[in-house]
């Protein structure tokens, strides 16, 4: 810890933002920014993936489809939940790429410094 402590502190980390650690919402954030890629747009997948995983309501309804099927009653909609597969194809290669990035990161920063 004392390594860390003092790599921290050569970069300019506060020691209570060290001993607290990074959230998921600031990792990702780092990413997206030092990938040159949208750090919205990871973040917002992220969530959205994160959403699904979790059984969220919100991500279940804005990132499925929605497809209403023949014969229901007039005044009634009989409808079932499908996958949006151009949706789900998106943040697939999306976590793909940034998965590859990542341990491209992490190489780069396990090395010593020059």
């Amino acid at each position: 810890m004392e390594e860390v402590r003092a790599i921290a502190g050569r970069a300019g980390i506060d020691e209570a933002a060290v001993k607290r650690g990074a959230t998921y919402t600031e990792i990702v954030q780092a990413v997206g920014d030092s990938a040159g890629t949208a750090a919205s747009v990871i973040y917002l997948s992220w969530k959205l993936c994160s959403g699904i995983a979790h059984g969220d309501f919100w991500p279940t309804w804005s990132a499925m489809q929605r497809v209403e099927l023949p014969g229901a009653p007039q005044g009634t909609g009989a409808f079932k939940i499908e996958a949006n597969v151009k949706l789900l194809m998106y943040v697939t290669t999306l976590a793909a790429d940034l998965t590859r990035y990542g341990w491209q990161l992490y190489d780069q920063r396990c090395r010593p410094p020059s």
